[in-house]
């Protein structure tokens, strides 16, 4: 799956945490499936034991991916596609809900991020795994997840596994805005994970 080349992507919201924010950076992802099942099982954020007490990584400005205008940019950067994907994802949430009674509100920026950073559910790093924080309205994506995603789970589905995930993680925020995410979680805290 490709952007049209010449389509306008300058609506995307998308913030990077820490360095290194592109979406082939590898990462150290062990453990990913055993600490998110703990974590949901126990009901308590166990994300800030992968983080191996390390300081949370520093927001740099959401205009980091402002040179990201066009489709042809998005096809040839992960950063930019991302910033493509929720453009598109906002203009079509922003479209349909209201179509059935629903108040579109935008999630904040998507958080692009490496290694650790703090978020409204804890603390989250490699280990984590993409996810979508109702308290604070964001979708957190370790860029590592999606080399992880190549070299460790043998996905073969490069952008289109890439925009899957968000669009994903966008489907929280839009249940959380209908009010089916609560429902669903009945009484559980933390990340949104279905």
């Amino acid at each position: 799956m490709t952007f049209n080349g010449n389509a306008s992507i300058g609506g995307g919201r998308v913030s990077t945490r820490g360095r290194n924010t592109g979406i082939a950076v590898g990462g150290d992802g062990r453990g990913v499936i055993a600490l998110f099942l703990h974590s949901q099982f126990l009901g308590v954020d166990l994300t800030g034991l992968a983080g191996g007490g390390q300081p949370a990584a520093e927001s740099r400005s959401v205009s980091d991916l402002a040179e990201c205008t066009t489709g042809a940019q998005a096809n040839a950067d992960g950063g930019c596609r991302m910033k493509g994907a929720a453009a598109s994802l906002d203009t079509y949430w922003a479209a349909e809900l209201p179509q059935h009674g629903v108040d579109y509100r935008q999630p904040q920026p998507v958080a692009l991020f490496t290694g650790r950073t703090d978020t409204g559910c804890g603390a989250a790093s490699a280990a984590t795994g993409p996810f979508y924080c109702p308290p604070d309205a964001t979708i957190y994506l370790d860029t590592a997840f999606f080399d992880d995603l190549r070299t460790r789970f043998g996905s073969s589905g490069g952008p289109l596994a890439e925009m899957y995930v968000i669009a994903h993680e966008w489907g929280h925020h839009v249940q959380n805005l209908t009010g089916v995410l609560a429902q669903s979680q009945d009484g559980q805290t933390g990340a949104a994970e279905l």
